[in-house]
């Protein structure tokens, strides 16, 4: 695999590791609803991220859709408003596999 090839996977891991935080908090978002508690939910959409964040709606769907490659402090602003700490996501981006890469690429490529 050429280094561009690598890197293009990597923005691919990336973008799924951060739908897959998102994923989660609607579902946690959704749990609460029907609980009706009111406490402190992480963002769970592309807008409420720019909201929080100030980096452009589109820019964040590029980074999920594994289209560009964010810079250091665009992730970690990300994960501050998703409420996930760096080792949080690590965690999330270290279980990804090559299956899970191929089918997320077959899925945001259709």
């Amino acid at each position: 695999m050429s280094k561009s090839e690598k890197d293009i996977r990597i923005q691919y891991r990336i973008g799924l590791a951060l739908k897959t935080i998102i994923i989660s908090n609607k579902s946690l978002l959704k749990k609460d609803n029907q609980q009706k508690e009111k406490r402190l939910i992480p963002d769970d959409s592309y807008g409420k991220l720019s909201s929080s964040t100030g980096i452009r709606a589109a820019s964040i769907s590029d980074i999920i859709n594994g289209k560009s490659n964010p810079k250091g402090i665009t992730l970690i602003s990300l994960l501050e408003a998703l409420g996930v700490s760096m080792c949080e996501f690590g965690k999330i981006y270290d279980e990804i596999d090559e299956k899970q890469i191929n089918q997320y690429i077959a899925e945001v490529t259709k």
